[in-house]
């Protein structure tokens, strides 16, 4: 009797590489989340790699608007990017800005891309409350 049945089959290999990605999807915004909660917090930059890349953010806020920066360091892949950016809650895709020249007093090094946007009142508390747990870097 046979048990080539049993094998994986290209619909097993391709959920599993699905179930992967979402994995690293939801292990990357709760990372971006961690470190947005913790510069709110603490109003200074804080950094992580993700893959080969090196992820700082910034966030400073006046007068009740919190202004977030993103430094992605590194070849970056636009899709991963993209995930980094969707990771912060409250900010759609449409509101990031390249900031070539800089913002927030950080000049890009070689190699860097900065983005910025507003994060709107409401989800500054929801970050800081779900997120802000742990201060380490």
């Amino acid at each position: 009797m046979s048990s080539l049945h049993l094998l994986p089959r290209d619909v097993d290999v391709k959920r599993l590489k699905a179930e992967l990605a979402t994995q690293v999807v939801v292990g990357i915004r709760d990372i971006v989340c961690r470190m947005v909660a913790n510069s709110i917090r603490a109003g200074s930059t804080w950094s992580a790699r993700l893959q080969r890349h090196e992820i700082s953010v910034l966030v400073r806020a006046r007068d009740g608007e919190a202004y977030i920066a993103v430094v992605a360091e590194s070849f970056i892949d636009p899709n991963f990017l993209a995930v980094v950016l969707r990771a912060v809650p409250g900010v759609d895709s449409a509101d990031w800005l390249e900031e070539p020249g800089g913002a927030m007093g950080i000049q890009p090094g070689f190699g860097q891309i900065v983005r910025s946007a507003i994060i709107p009142t409401e989800y500054q508390a929801k970050i800081v409350e779900q997120y802000g747990v742990g201060t380490e870097r």
